[in-house]
């Protein structure tokens, strides 16, 4: 027989589905990630999760979510989008500062992930002279 599979809480894990309009991708990742954010054991350790996508689909992932909890408001509260109507670099920040401290879900687009990836320096309060 095979090994049993185990989880071991140490080493991180992601995962990347992608595939065809229609198949019930979005609703699986929703219910997975509700799950793992409201469970009594693992939302002890996993209490953020990220998801990125295409700039184009950002507002689906939220209809999505706001579609299948809406009778969930715990779950609606830490709902965390990202977009370019968040027009500075601190705005978008405080964004991502809101979900660390909500402990939900943040759903971005792969070219502004991107961007603030590659600078990460929070922007600057003081002009230089």
């Amino acid at each position: 027989p095979a090994p049993p599979i185990a989880y071991d809480a140490t080493t991180p894990y992601g995962c990347v589905l992608a595939h065809s309009m229609g198949l019930g991708k979005s609703l699986t990742c929703i219910a997975y990630l509700v799950t793992l954010l409201k469970h009594a054991t693992t939302s002890k350790t996993i209490r953020t999760a990220l998801v990125v996508a295409p700039t184009n689909v950002i507002k689906n992932w939220e209809a999505e979510f706001r579609k299948w909890c809406a009778s969930d408001p715990s779950i609606l509260k830490r709902l965390v989008v990202i977009d370019a109507a968040q027009s500075t670099k601190a705005h978008r920040l405080a964004a991502v500062e809101r979900w660390q401290r909500a402990t939900g879900v943040c759903i971005i687009g792969y070219e502004l992930f991107q961007n603030m990836v590659a600078d990460p320096k929070p922007p600057s309060t003081t002009a230089k002279p």
